[in-house]
């Protein structure tokens, strides 16, 4: 498995094919959620974690922004978002691979701020991108859970 990390500070706008995209699959629709990650049943097996990255206030970028786990029915992936909001978010899965884009801009008279990041993950098995499921949690905690294809 790969995972690479791009943030720029460039923005496109969201519903554009960012640039460098390289997974061809499934569009799955980002929901939020109106509990915490500790609290949120879908994110019982990635608690422990997002306990951790909870008590840090700060959003994580490069390698500690995300974990990744293998379990025995799906694969689930957990980043750290914050900052951005579910319309800002777009996560694409494709037969063997996972991608998660994030793209905000804000503009004021005086200043204009883009963040941007990238997440792209080659999966060592086909998953059932149909079956995906991508949540957010209220502290901005993205879960991205596929089963793997039997």
């Amino acid at each position: 498995m790969s995972a690479e990390n791009k943030e720029e500070g460039v923005v496109s706008p969201v519903n554009e094919e960012p640039p460098g995209s390289k997974t061809q699959g499934t569009l799955i629709p980002v929901t939020q959620k109106q509990l915490s990650a500790v609290e949120d049943p879908l994110f019982e097996h990635v608690r422990g974690k997002a306990k951790t990255w909870l008590q840090t206030p700060a959003v994580r970028t490069g390698k500690e922004m995300d974990s990744v786990y293998f379990n025995e029915d799906r694969f689930e992936l957990m980043i750290d978002t914050r900052g951005y909001n579910p319309e800002d978010l777009k996560c694409t899965v494709g037969p063997n691979s996972v991608e998660v884009t994030a793209q905000r801009q804000e503009i004021s008279t005086t200043a204009q701020r883009c963040m941007a990041t990238s997440r792209s993950y080659q999966l060592p098995q086909n998953v059932l991108p149909q079956q995906a499921v991508c949540c957010l949690s209220t502290e901005g905690i993205l879960l991205v859970a596929v089963p793997w294809q039997k």
